[in-house]
């Protein structure tokens, strides 16, 4: 019964997303679904993606913080509304130049930052700069027909998620590689819900010294189709006509358990989850922990109740990206 609040707030608010934001246009075929078919992460997945060239506009202060946006192009083309990534580096005005930087991957549906802003904070003032970009489909990248922002990322046209999330991590990967060749000695990743999926399959693919996952989506299929938003994607993706196996072997291609092993040390890497939590369940949480090796913190929430933890989760996330025991 311990679960019951949690699972409850989970299932109205997935059922609320599902009944009351309109879908977006499925244009993709069962052929565009097929080419997933028979292919491991790894192989759909770009296999190197060069730094990308960051261009900085003019710098805004609010409060102590210092928002400074960029853009650079995306290595990966998936629509014209995609093919430039944008996004903020946050600094305290007095902290001097920084040699840590860490990367805040955003959920699904996010209209801006705010989770992110909540989780900086101690970051910034321990001297850390934050850098925070738009997932493809999303906020500035979202098309202009879009009636909020994610719309045209989760929808039933899987092979359009499965095509913008391969982009999210290759936007990421190539952030990573830019802040290296910019002299910052420590990156950090921290990714929250699909977040936390991009996080999970860049640290297969990319190096960096410490990574969170909060409350990550680590088996879409299972948040997407078995889910309390099931009839937003799944059900939608069905109408359409595209198959029950064909669609859990697409989404094989974005799982990250599938991947075998880690481009990051996985003693680097924590997962924060609840175990209640109903869109993006435990399991595949805990099973990828087991698989892959890296340490969890479980909340006795879900996932939307898992705000009530905000400021536990902002020490546990701030402890650990600065190796703070």
């Amino acid at each position: 019964m311990a679960g019951t609040i949690h699972r409850s707030v989970d299932r109205a608010q997935g059922g609320l997303i599902a009944r009351y934001f309109p879908g977006a246009p499925i244009n993709s075929t069962d052929e565009d679904l097929r080419q997933f078919k028979d292919q491991s992460p790894r192989e759909i997945h770009p296999e190197t993606v060069e730094p990308a060239t960051l261009s900085f506009g003019e710098s805004s202060g609010r409060f102590r913080t210092r928002r400074t946006p960029f853009r650079f192009p995306s290595p990966m083309t998936t629509t014209q509304c995609n093919a430039e990534v944008s996004g903020q580096r946050w600094t305290r005005p007095a902290a001097g130049d920084s040699k840590m930087a860490v990367v805040m991957l955003h959920g699904a549906l996010a209209s801006g930052f705010w989770a992110e802003r909540v989780l900086a904070g101690p970051l910034l003032d321990a001297g850390a700069d934050v850098f925070v970009m738009a997932h493809p489909y999303h906020m500035e990248r979202a098309p202009p027909e879009s009636d909020y922002s994610g719309q045209y990322l989760l929808s039933g046209d899987i092979p359009r998620m499965i095509e913008g999330v391969l982009q999210a991590a290759a936007d990421t990967r190539a952030l990573i590689g830019a802040l290296r060749e910019q002299g910052y000695e420590h990156i950090g990743l921290s990714g929250i819900s699909l977040g936390g999926n991009i996080a999970a399959q860049t640290l297969a693919l990319a190096d960096v010294d410490r990574a969170v996952l909060t409350i990550p989506g680590v088996d879409l299929f299972e948040t997407m189709c078995e889910s309390p938003m099931k009839s937003l994607v799944h059900d939608a993706a069905i109408e359409h006509g595209f198959t029950e196996n064909r669609l859990r072997q697409a989404f094989e291609v974005i799982t990250p358990i599938e991947f075998d092993d880690l481009a990051t040390d996985p003693d680097d890497v924590l997962a924060l989850y609840g175990r209640y939590d109903e869109i993006a369940p435990s399991g595949p949480v805990r099973r990828l922990s087991k698989k892959w090796g890296f340490q969890t913190q479980a909340f006795d929430a879900g996932h939307r109740t898992i705000a009530l933890n905000m400021l536990t989760l902002r020490t546990s996330t701030t402890s650990w990206l600065l190796g703070v025991s």
